[in-house]
């Protein structure tokens, strides 16, 4: 189970930022980018603080060398390097940057899977981040496999942030077909 002061702090926090610090603090991913209010609760989990170039924005990691890594990506301006050093597939940094691949496209994509199979790729859901196209369909793709391995680390140590997780995920996906053409 997942430390009370831990499950109140995610539960405190923007969806996304909360799933990046939580996979931060369990060390499946290498860094993450928080508001500067959990500055304090990041330093009580043993995590580095850093202030860089964003505003009301610090960046945290176990490891110094992940934060010098993140604000020269972040100082650079450079998506593909800040989306790296965050622990992101380099194969999903660069299709985020690529012809439009966004979180739109992204949740289009998984609502027609949706339509066609009844199938929701469900492990998507605990990505921080817009995976490559093909984790939509393909289980066996980089993304994929973290978003299976991070939904066993969240469903069994927190599992009423799994079931956050999950339905907005869930929402999400029946919603996205109002922005379709």
């Amino acid at each position: 189970m997942v430390n009370k002061d831990l499950e109140s702090i995610i539960n405190s926090m923007e969806l996304f930022e909360g799933l990046s610090f939580y996979l931060t603090i369990n060390n499946h991913k290498p860094a993450a980018i928080i508001s500067s209010l959990y500055e304090e609760s990041a330093e009580d989990f043993g995590l580095r603080c850093k202030y860089t170039d964003l505003p009301s924005a610090v960046i945290v990691s176990y490891d110094q060398s992940s934060l010098k890594e993140l604000d020269r990506a972040i100082r650079s301006k450079d998506n593909f390097k800040i989306g790296v050093a965050l622990g992101y597939p380099e194969r999903a940094s660069k299709s985020f940057l690529k012809d439009g691949w966004d979180g739109t496209r992204f949740f289009m994509e998984v609502e027609k899977l949706f339509e066609e199979t009844g199938e929701m790729p469900i492990h998507l859901a605990y990505l921080p981040y817009v995976p490559e196209p093909e984790a939509v369909r393909d289980e066996s793709s980089e993304s994929s496999v973290l978003g299976m391995e991070y939904m066993g680390s969240i469903k069994e140590r927190s599992p009423s942030f799994s079931r956050k997780l999950e339905e907005n995920f869930e929402e999400t996906v029946e919603n996205i077909k109002y922005f379709k053409d």
